[in-house]
C-alpha cells in the first residue's frame, strides 16, 4: 500500500511524461487483427485497454473517455518524436531522473509483495477500537448487495429468486451466467461513490434489506441492488462492517513500517556524505 502511495506521487510528478514514456513501449510495430483505437501505426488491442481501465470501471462513457486519452497523448507523443523533443536536452534529464525514482518505487513494490503479512482478526479489532476517531465517516454511506447484467431479462429473474432465496443463494446460481458483468458483495460504499445518481436516488428510497427494482443505469446494462443499512455521516460503523477497511489501513502500517526498516538498512550499510 505505501509503495503505491510512493509511486503515485512519483507518477503525478513526472505524469504526462510517464504516459508518453510507457506509450512508446506499447507502440506495435504491425498491425494487430483487431484493435480498439489507431493513430497512425500505432495501436491500442483489448488487452492494453483492460491493463489501463480499472477493474472498477464497466460504466461505457468512461470507457470511452480514457480511449480518447490514449488518441490524444499517443498524437502528442509522435509528433513530440517528429519534432526532435527526444533529443532535448531537458527531455533526457526529465527521463533520467523519472527512471530513478520509477527504479525505487519498483524496488519497493518489490519488497512489499515478497514480504507476507499475516494480519490476526484480533489484531485488526484491536487496531480499529485504537484508531475509531479516524473511522468516523465523512459523508452518508450504503452497505449493499449489487449485481449488474447485461440481460435484462436475467436481472428481472434474479430479482425474482432474490426475493424469496436470498442473495447468496441467489448469486451461487448466477456465479457463471456471461450475462452478469460484475457483482458487489457487502461493499460499504460513500454516496459520492455511487454511479449513476439515478441509482443513488434509488438507494435512498430504500429500507434496510429491501432490494430495488431492475434499474437500468447504462444503456444495455440493468442493475439490481439490495440494501443492507446506511450510516450517516459523522458515526462509525461496527468493525464487521469496517473491516475490509480496517484491514487495507493496517496493512499499509505494516508495509511502511517495513519499508522504513528496509531503508534504514541501507543507510548503516552504505556510506553517506551530505556536504552542505
Amino acid at each position: 500500500m505505501f509503495w503505491k502511495k510512493l509511486f503515485l506521487q512519483i507518477l503525478k510528478v513526472e505524469g504526462i511524461l510517464f504516459s508518453l514514456f510507457f506509450l512508446c513501449a506499447c507502440v506495435e510495430s504491425s498491425a494487430p487483427e483487431k484493435y480498439v483505437a489507431r493513430v497512425n501505426d500505432s495501436f491500442l488491442t483489448e488487452e492494453m485497454l483492460s491493463e489501463l481501465t480499472d477493474t472498477s470501471i464497466t460504466n461505457q462513457v468512461q470507457i470511452k473517455q480514457i480511449i480518447n486519452n490514449w488518441v490524444h497523448s499517443e498524437l502528442l507523443y509522435q509528433h513530440a518524436e517528429k519534432n526532435g523533443i527526444f533529443s532535448d536536452r531537458e527531455y533526457k534529464r526529465i527521463i533520467n531522473n523519472s527512471k530513478r525514482q520509477l527504479a525505487g518505487a519498483l524496488l519497493l513494490k518489490k519488497i512489499t509483495s515478497e514480504s507476507e503479512v499475516n494480519v490476526l482478526p484480533k489484531e485488526l479489532e484491536k487496531y480499529y477500537l485504537k484508531n475509531k476517531n479516524s473511522f468516523i465517516l465523512s459523508s452518508n454511506y450504503f452497505l449493499l448487495n449489487r449485481i449488474k447484467f447485461n440481460d435484462y431479462i436475467k436481472a428481472v429473474q434474479f430479482r425474482s429468486e432474490m426475493i424469496s432465496g436470498g442473495w447468496e443463494n441467489v448469486l451461487s446460481k448466477f456465479e457463471n451466467d456471461t450475462s452478469v458483468t460484475k457483482y458487489w458483495n457487502k461493499t460499504l460504499i460513500s454516496e459520492f461513490e455511487i454511479y449513476p445518481k439515478q441509482i443513488l436516488r434509488v438507494l435512498e428510497g430504500l429500507y434496510p434489506l429491501e432490494i430495488s427494482i431492475v434499474i437500468s443505469d447504462e444503456p444495455g446494462y440493468y442493475a439490481v441492488v439490495e440494501v443492507l443499512n446506511r450510516f450517516n455521516k459523522g458515526s462509525v460503523p461496527p468493525f464487521e462492517v469496517m473491516k475490509p477497511l480496517v484491514e487495507k489501513r493496517y496493512t499499509a502500517e505494516l508495509e511502511k513500517l517495513a519499508i522504513e526498516k528496509y531503508i534504514e538498512g541501507l543507510y548503516t550499510k552504505s556510506k553517506i556524505e551530505i556536504n552542505h
